[in-house]
Protein backbone atom coordinates (compact mmCIF):
# COMPACT_ATOMS: atom_id res chain seq x y z
CA UNK A 1 0.00 0.00 0.00
CA UNK A 2 2.92 2.05 -1.04
CA UNK A 3 2.72 5.39 -2.13
CA UNK A 4 3.62 5.36 -5.97
CA UNK A 5 6.08 8.31 -7.24
CA UNK A 6 4.85 10.24 -10.37
CA UNK A 7 6.35 13.23 -12.21
CA UNK A 8 3.52 16.07 -12.97
CA UNK A 9 3.48 19.33 -14.32
CA UNK A 10 2.29 22.62 -12.90
CA UNK A 11 2.36 25.69 -15.50
CA UNK A 12 5.95 26.03 -16.36
CA UNK A 13 7.55 23.62 -12.64
CA UNK A 14 7.87 20.28 -12.51
CA UNK A 15 6.65 18.10 -8.92
CA UNK A 16 7.32 14.76 -7.59
CA UNK A 17 4.22 13.95 -6.33
CA UNK A 18 2.35 10.60 -5.22
CA UNK A 19 -0.97 9.25 -6.36
CA UNK A 20 -2.01 7.05 -3.06
CA UNK A 21 -3.21 3.75 -3.42
CA UNK A 22 -6.51 2.54 -1.65
CA UNK A 23 -7.81 -1.26 -1.44
CA UNK A 24 -10.83 -2.94 -0.14
CA UNK A 25 -10.93 -4.95 3.22
CA UNK A 26 -13.49 -7.32 4.21
CA UNK A 27 -14.88 -7.90 7.16
CA UNK A 28 -17.34 -10.24 8.78
CA UNK A 29 -20.99 -10.73 6.94
CA UNK A 30 -18.84 -9.27 3.43
CA UNK A 31 -19.04 -5.86 4.65
CA UNK A 32 -16.74 -3.33 2.97
CA UNK A 33 -14.13 -1.21 4.62
CA UNK A 34 -11.71 1.07 2.64
CA UNK A 35 -7.87 1.28 3.93
CA UNK A 36 -5.92 4.22 2.82
CA UNK A 37 -2.11 4.87 3.17
CA UNK A 38 -2.18 7.85 5.79
CA UNK A 39 0.87 10.12 5.76
CA UNK A 40 2.06 11.53 9.12
CA UNK A 41 4.73 13.44 10.65
CA UNK A 42 6.44 12.77 13.88
CA UNK A 43 8.85 14.24 16.43
CA UNK A 44 11.88 12.20 15.49
CA UNK A 45 13.93 14.32 18.52
CA UNK A 46 13.21 16.96 20.97
CA UNK A 47 14.83 20.19 19.55
CA UNK A 48 17.07 22.55 21.92
CA UNK A 49 16.21 26.16 20.90
CA UNK A 50 15.44 26.67 17.57
CA UNK A 51 14.13 23.17 15.60
CA UNK A 52 15.62 21.99 13.00
CA UNK A 53 14.37 19.76 9.44
CA UNK A 54 16.33 17.05 11.05
CA UNK A 55 13.92 16.83 13.66
CA UNK A 56 10.88 15.66 11.78
CA UNK A 57 9.99 12.77 10.24
CA UNK A 58 7.16 11.25 7.90
CA UNK A 59 6.07 8.21 8.47
CA UNK A 60 3.33 6.09 5.79
CA UNK A 61 0.95 3.95 8.05
CA UNK A 62 -2.83 2.12 6.64
CA UNK A 63 -5.98 3.54 8.15
CA UNK A 64 -8.89 1.82 7.93
CA UNK A 65 -12.78 2.71 8.63
CA UNK A 66 -13.65 0.53 11.06
CA UNK A 67 -17.61 -0.95 12.02
CA UNK A 68 -17.55 1.56 14.79
CA UNK A 69 -21.08 3.28 14.42
CA UNK A 70 -19.67 6.30 15.65
CA UNK A 71 -16.04 6.55 13.50
CA UNK A 72 -15.43 8.53 10.31
CA UNK A 73 -12.22 8.82 7.70
CA UNK A 74 -10.84 12.22 7.25
CA UNK A 75 -8.62 13.74 4.33
CA UNK A 76 -6.94 17.21 5.26
CA UNK A 77 -7.36 19.59 3.70
CA UNK A 78 -5.84 22.47 5.29
CA UNK A 79 -3.06 22.18 8.45
CA UNK A 80 -2.51 24.65 11.06
CA UNK A 81 1.78 25.88 11.69
CA UNK A 82 1.60 27.64 15.02
CA UNK A 83 4.55 28.92 17.22
CA UNK A 84 3.08 27.34 21.07
CA UNK A 85 3.66 24.13 18.50
CA UNK A 86 7.55 24.60 19.32
CA UNK A 87 6.69 23.53 23.37
CA UNK A 88 3.94 21.47 23.03
CA UNK A 89 5.48 19.16 20.47
CA UNK A 90 7.42 16.86 23.10
CA UNK A 91 6.24 13.60 23.18
CA UNK A 92 8.71 11.40 21.10
CA UNK A 93 7.52 9.69 17.95
CA UNK A 94 3.90 10.88 18.61
CA UNK A 95 2.07 12.48 15.71
CA UNK A 96 2.92 16.68 15.70
CA UNK A 97 0.06 18.77 17.18
CA UNK A 98 -2.00 21.21 15.18
CA UNK A 99 -5.35 21.54 14.01
CA UNK A 100 -6.60 20.79 10.29
CA UNK A 101 -9.88 21.68 8.04
CA UNK A 102 -10.64 18.14 6.66
CA UNK A 103 -13.23 16.51 4.27
CA UNK A 104 -15.25 12.86 5.70
CA UNK A 105 -14.16 10.73 2.98
CA UNK A 106 -16.26 8.08 4.90
CA UNK A 107 -18.93 7.97 8.22
CA UNK A 108 -21.07 5.49 10.12
CA UNK A 109 -23.06 7.61 11.40
CA UNK A 110 -25.35 10.31 9.64
CA UNK A 111 -24.14 13.41 12.00
CA UNK A 112 -21.19 13.35 9.88
CA UNK A 113 -22.33 12.92 6.27
CA UNK A 114 -19.77 11.91 3.83
CA UNK A 115 -18.32 14.87 1.56
CA UNK A 116 -19.17 17.08 4.59
CA UNK A 117 -15.99 19.36 6.01
CA UNK A 118 -15.21 19.25 9.15
CA UNK A 119 -12.57 20.87 11.89
CA UNK A 120 -10.61 18.57 13.45
CA UNK A 121 -7.52 18.29 16.31
CA UNK A 122 -6.26 14.98 14.99
CA UNK A 123 -2.27 16.89 14.27
CA UNK A 124 -0.80 16.58 11.34
CA UNK A 125 -1.98 13.95 9.30
CA UNK A 126 -3.13 13.36 5.74
CA UNK A 127 -6.04 10.62 6.83
CA UNK A 128 -7.47 10.24 9.89
CA UNK A 129 -9.73 7.23 10.98
CA UNK A 130 -12.28 9.17 14.53
CA UNK A 131 -13.53 6.03 16.37
CA UNK A 132 -15.40 9.19 18.85
CA UNK A 133 -16.18 12.43 16.51
CA UNK A 134 -17.53 14.08 19.42
CA UNK A 135 -15.18 13.29 22.14
CA UNK A 136 -14.43 16.49 23.82
CA UNK A 137 -10.76 17.40 23.76
CA UNK A 138 -9.06 20.56 25.06
CA UNK A 139 -10.00 22.52 22.37
CA UNK A 140 -13.26 21.26 22.09
CA UNK A 141 -14.63 18.10 20.09
CA UNK A 142 -11.98 15.81 18.52
CA UNK A 143 -14.03 16.93 15.37
CA UNK A 144 -16.74 19.99 14.57
CA UNK A 145 -18.35 20.13 11.53
CA UNK A 146 -18.36 23.23 10.23
CA UNK A 147 -20.65 25.58 9.97
CA UNK A 148 -21.91 28.26 7.15
CA UNK A 149 -19.43 30.88 6.06
CA UNK A 150 -21.17 32.61 3.96
CA UNK A 151 -19.52 31.90 0.99
CA UNK A 152 -16.08 32.54 2.82
CA UNK A 153 -13.10 30.46 2.07
CA UNK A 154 -13.09 26.76 4.95
CA UNK A 155 -9.24 27.55 5.43
CA UNK A 156 -10.68 30.25 7.63
CA UNK A 157 -11.71 27.62 9.67
CA UNK A 158 -7.94 27.66 11.45
CA UNK A 159 -7.20 31.20 10.57
CA UNK A 160 -9.42 34.56 11.57
CA UNK A 161 -13.03 32.01 12.15
CA UNK A 162 -10.89 29.06 14.48
CA UNK A 163 -8.83 29.22 17.50
CA UNK A 164 -6.79 32.16 16.57
CA UNK A 165 -9.48 34.37 15.92
CA UNK A 166 -11.19 33.02 18.90
CA UNK A 167 -8.28 33.97 20.76
CA UNK A 168 -8.34 37.59 19.72
CA UNK A 169 -11.96 38.12 19.91
CA UNK A 170 -12.67 36.76 23.57
CA UNK A 171 -9.16 37.55 24.45
CA UNK A 172 -9.63 41.62 24.22
CA UNK A 173 -13.67 41.77 24.31
CA UNK A 174 -14.35 39.65 27.35
CA UNK A 175 -11.20 40.41 29.23
CA UNK A 176 -10.21 43.18 28.45
CA UNK A 177 -13.53 44.98 27.67
CA UNK A 178 -12.52 47.96 25.42
CA UNK A 179 -14.48 50.84 25.32
CA UNK A 180 -14.74 53.65 21.98
CA UNK A 181 -11.77 56.56 22.81
CA UNK A 182 -9.58 54.26 24.31
CA UNK A 183 -5.71 53.37 23.79
CA UNK A 184 -5.23 49.63 22.88
CA UNK A 185 -1.73 48.35 22.44
CA UNK A 186 -0.56 45.24 20.66
CA UNK A 187 2.44 43.38 20.52
CA UNK A 188 3.32 40.75 18.03
CA UNK A 189 0.67 42.74 16.27
CA UNK A 190 1.66 40.83 12.57
CA UNK A 191 0.44 37.52 13.99
CA UNK A 192 -2.69 35.94 13.83
CA UNK A 193 -4.45 36.22 17.05
CA UNK A 194 -2.53 40.19 17.32
CA UNK A 195 -4.17 40.86 13.58
CA UNK A 196 -7.27 40.41 15.33
CA UNK A 197 -6.97 42.09 18.14
CA UNK A 198 -5.96 45.00 16.59
CA UNK A 199 -8.94 45.06 14.14
CA UNK A 200 -11.40 43.94 16.85
CA UNK A 201 -10.60 47.13 18.77
CA UNK A 202 -10.72 49.38 15.73
CA UNK A 203 -14.48 47.79 15.23
CA UNK A 204 -15.21 49.10 18.82
CA UNK A 205 -13.93 52.70 18.13
CA UNK A 206 -10.50 52.37 19.59
CA UNK A 207 -7.00 53.66 18.94
CA UNK A 208 -5.00 50.97 17.88
CA UNK A 209 -0.51 50.60 18.39
CA UNK A 210 0.70 47.45 17.12
CA UNK A 211 4.52 46.16 17.15
CA UNK A 212 6.22 43.93 14.73
CA UNK A 213 9.92 43.36 13.78
CA UNK A 214 10.11 44.30 9.85
CA UNK A 215 8.74 47.17 7.73
CA UNK A 216 6.82 44.45 5.73
CA UNK A 217 4.99 43.62 8.86
CA UNK A 218 4.51 47.30 9.81
CA UNK A 219 3.08 47.85 6.37
CA UNK A 220 0.89 45.46 6.35
CA UNK A 221 -0.35 46.31 10.13
CA UNK A 222 -1.40 49.94 8.39
CA UNK A 223 -3.10 48.64 5.84
CA UNK A 224 -5.10 47.07 8.23
CA UNK A 225 -6.12 50.21 9.67
CA UNK A 226 -3.83 50.58 13.18
CA UNK A 227 -3.38 54.25 13.78
CA UNK A 228 0.43 53.84 14.52
CA UNK A 229 2.68 50.96 14.15
CA UNK A 230 6.18 50.67 15.18
CA UNK A 231 9.06 48.17 14.32
CA UNK A 232 10.39 47.46 18.05
CA UNK A 233 14.15 46.43 16.10
CA UNK A 234 14.43 50.33 14.96
CA UNK A 235 12.43 52.04 17.66
CA UNK A 236 12.18 51.24 21.39
CA UNK A 237 8.89 50.81 23.18
CA UNK A 238 9.61 54.00 25.54
CA UNK A 239 10.36 56.04 22.60
CA UNK A 240 7.50 54.79 20.23
CA UNK A 241 4.81 54.83 23.57
CA UNK A 242 5.91 58.43 24.68
CA UNK A 243 5.58 59.47 21.06
CA UNK A 244 2.14 57.64 19.91
CA UNK A 245 0.54 57.02 23.52
CA UNK A 246 1.50 60.31 25.44
CA UNK A 247 -0.92 59.44 27.57
CA UNK A 248 -0.60 56.38 28.27
CA UNK A 249 -2.44 53.01 27.30
CA UNK A 250 -5.57 52.28 28.48
CA UNK A 251 -5.42 47.83 27.33
CA UNK A 252 -2.63 46.20 26.95
CA UNK A 253 -2.86 43.03 24.90
CA UNK A 254 0.25 40.79 25.35
CA UNK A 255 1.65 37.97 22.84
CA UNK A 256 5.70 38.64 23.60
CA UNK A 257 6.51 38.82 27.01
CA UNK A 258 9.78 39.28 28.22
CA UNK A 259 11.41 42.87 28.15
CA UNK A 260 9.13 44.25 25.81
CA UNK A 261 5.95 43.79 28.55
CA UNK A 262 8.46 44.25 31.08
CA UNK A 263 9.30 48.51 29.70
CA UNK A 264 5.47 48.76 28.71
CA UNK A 265 4.21 47.79 32.24
CA UNK A 266 6.93 49.91 33.92
CA UNK A 267 6.20 53.42 31.97
CA UNK A 268 3.36 53.28 29.71
CA UNK A 269 0.09 51.47 31.22
CA UNK A 270 -2.51 53.88 33.25
CA UNK A 271 -4.01 53.46 36.38
CA UNK A 272 -6.42 50.65 36.57
CA UNK A 273 -5.41 49.78 32.85
CA UNK A 274 -6.16 46.63 31.57
CA UNK A 275 -3.67 43.69 30.45
CA UNK A 276 -4.40 40.56 28.44
CA UNK A 277 -1.70 37.90 28.82
CA UNK A 278 -2.10 36.00 25.83
CA UNK A 279 1.69 34.64 24.47
CA UNK A 280 5.02 34.27 25.00
CA UNK A 281 6.96 34.27 21.73
CA UNK A 282 9.68 35.97 22.57
CA UNK A 283 10.85 33.21 24.81
CA UNK A 284 9.49 30.26 23.20
CA UNK A 285 13.01 29.11 22.20
CA UNK A 286 14.76 29.98 25.27
CA UNK A 287 13.07 30.75 28.70
CA UNK A 288 14.74 33.09 30.31
CA UNK A 289 14.32 34.72 33.68
CA UNK A 290 11.96 37.79 33.37
CA UNK A 291 12.31 41.11 35.33
CA UNK A 292 9.78 41.14 37.85
CA UNK A 293 6.75 43.10 36.96
CA UNK A 294 5.07 42.55 40.40
CA UNK A 295 5.56 46.37 41.53
CA UNK A 296 4.60 48.03 38.50
CA UNK A 297 1.37 45.68 39.27
CA UNK A 298 0.74 46.69 42.43
CA UNK A 299 1.31 50.40 42.21
CA UNK A 300 -0.65 51.08 38.85
CA UNK A 301 -3.34 48.04 40.35
CA UNK A 302 -3.53 47.22 36.89
CA UNK A 303 -5.91 44.25 36.34
CA UNK A 304 -4.29 41.00 34.37
CA UNK A 305 -5.84 38.33 32.90
CA UNK A 306 -4.80 35.46 31.36
CA UNK A 307 -6.07 34.59 28.03
CA UNK A 308 -7.40 30.95 27.76
CA UNK A 309 -9.20 30.00 24.05
CA UNK A 310 -10.83 26.88 25.82
CA UNK A 311 -12.86 28.41 27.78
CA UNK A 312 -14.76 30.06 25.27
CA UNK A 313 -15.43 26.31 23.69
CA UNK A 314 -19.50 26.61 23.98
CA UNK A 315 -19.51 30.50 22.27
CA UNK A 316 -17.71 28.95 19.01
CA UNK A 317 -20.34 29.60 16.61
CA UNK A 318 -21.62 33.05 18.05
CA UNK A 319 -18.28 33.93 17.07
CA UNK A 320 -18.01 32.83 13.92
CA UNK A 321 -21.38 34.69 13.08
CA UNK A 322 -20.08 37.91 14.36
CA UNK A 323 -16.67 37.58 13.00
CA UNK A 324 -17.75 36.32 9.46
CA UNK A 325 -20.42 39.04 9.32
CA UNK A 326 -17.46 41.93 9.95
CA UNK A 327 -15.21 40.61 7.34
CA UNK A 328 -18.37 40.39 4.58
CA UNK A 329 -18.71 44.17 5.77
CA UNK A 330 -15.12 44.84 5.28
CA UNK A 331 -14.38 45.44 8.90
CA UNK A 332 -11.78 43.10 9.14
CA UNK A 333 -9.22 41.58 6.42
CA UNK A 334 -8.03 38.41 5.61
CA UNK A 335 -4.61 37.80 3.63
CA UNK A 336 -2.87 34.77 2.26
CA UNK A 337 0.78 33.80 0.53
CA UNK A 338 1.53 32.04 -2.30
CA UNK A 339 2.13 28.72 -2.43
CA UNK A 340 5.75 27.81 -1.41
CA UNK A 341 7.45 24.47 -1.95
CA UNK A 342 7.90 20.54 -0.37
CA UNK A 343 7.96 19.74 3.26
CA UNK A 344 5.97 23.04 4.11
CA UNK A 345 5.04 22.11 7.65
CA UNK A 346 8.15 21.52 9.01
CA UNK A 347 10.02 24.40 7.31
CA UNK A 348 7.41 26.78 8.44
CA UNK A 349 7.52 25.39 12.11
CA UNK A 350 11.48 26.47 12.11
CA UNK A 351 11.16 29.94 10.46
CA UNK A 352 8.65 31.55 12.89
CA UNK A 353 11.10 33.55 14.61
CA UNK A 354 11.70 34.80 10.62
CA UNK A 355 10.40 38.80 11.25
CA UNK A 356 8.89 38.19 7.28
CA UNK A 357 6.38 35.79 8.61
CA UNK A 358 3.00 37.12 9.92
CA UNK A 359 -0.35 36.09 10.47
CA UNK A 360 -1.13 32.39 11.36
CA UNK A 361 0.78 29.96 9.29
CA UNK A 362 -1.49 26.71 7.79
CA UNK A 363 -1.02 24.48 4.75
CA UNK A 364 -2.85 23.16 1.95
CA UNK A 365 -3.18 19.72 1.17
CA UNK A 366 -4.79 19.43 -1.89
CA UNK A 367 -6.53 16.64 -2.13
CA UNK A 368 -3.52 13.99 -1.83
CA UNK A 369 -5.80 10.60 -2.53
CA UNK A 370 -6.99 12.16 -6.51
CA UNK A 371 -4.56 15.15 -7.47
CA UNK A 372 -1.36 14.42 -9.04
CA UNK A 373 0.87 16.02 -6.25
CA UNK A 374 0.57 16.57 -2.29
CA UNK A 375 3.49 18.47 -1.98
CA UNK A 376 2.22 21.21 1.06
CA UNK A 377 1.10 24.47 -0.41
CA UNK A 378 1.47 26.94 2.25
CA UNK A 379 -0.93 29.85 2.82
CA UNK A 380 -0.45 32.84 5.23
CA UNK A 381 -2.41 32.71 7.97
CA UNK A 382 -6.21 34.34 6.99
CA UNK A 383 -6.02 36.37 9.75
Amino acid sequence: MAARPILCLLGSKAFVGFRWSSVCVFGESGRRYETTVARKWTLAKQWEGEPQLSDFRVIEEPVTLSSNAKEILIEAIYLSVDPYMRIENIDMGATIMGEQVARIKASNTPRFPTGGLVLANVGWRTHTAVPDPDKEELFGPVVRPLPDFGGLSPSLAIGCLGMPGMTGYFGLLDRCQPQAGETVLVSGAAGAVGSIVGQVAKVQGCTVIGSAGSKEKCDWLQELGFDHVFNYKEKSVDEALTEMAPDGVDIYFDNVGGDFTYDVMKSHMKFNGRIAICGAIAQYNAWERERSTTMFIIDKQLNIKGVYVPAYNNRYYEFVAQMSQWIREGKLSTKKQSPMDLRTCRTLLCRFSEDRISGRLLSGLPNPTRTLRTTLNSQMAFV
